[in-house]
């Protein structure tokens, strides 16, 4: 709405989001659940790997049409990146945590332990899901 009484006043139609904590944690999950790097991502938009650190830190805004690349590439829409995320919603605890444990497997570079651990986490779900 605003966005088109700015345009009607002969302003232009924003070509850039606003960069939000909620943007920049989804952009980077998606990054992670995908098995992308921060180079991947850079590689495919472009764009050098010190940008996409600032999309995911949320220190710089995503232009609308790089918006698009991303949420092509990744095969989500752009809504749900841009949905809110309320500081006390389960879901941003679920992010912060997943993004913990993927950088943590990303860091560590004995491909044998990661695959361990892997087995670990799948069995443990695996029997939670059947003890439901």
């Amino acid at each position: 709405m605003a966005q088109e009484a700015a345009i009607r006043r002969g302003g232009k139609s924003p070509t850039r989001t606003q960069s939000t904590p909620a943007l920049a944690m989804r952009l980077r999950y998606e990054r992670l659940l995908h098995r992308l790097t921060q180079r991947d991502l850079a590689d495919e938009l472009g764009i050098s790997v010190s940008q996409v650190q600032k999309y995911e830190m949320g220190r710089a805004s995503i232009p609308l049409d790089r918006l698009s690349q991303i949420c092509n590439f990744m095969g989500v829409p752009p809504a749900h990146l841009l949905e809110p995320i309320e500081p006390d919603m389960p879901e941003l605890e679920r992010l912060r945590d997943s993004i913990t444990f993927a950088m943590t497997l990303i860091r560590n570079g004995d491909p044998d332990l990661r695959r361990s651990m892997m087995a670990l986490i799948e069995s443990v779900l695996a029997d939670e899901a059947a003890r439901r």
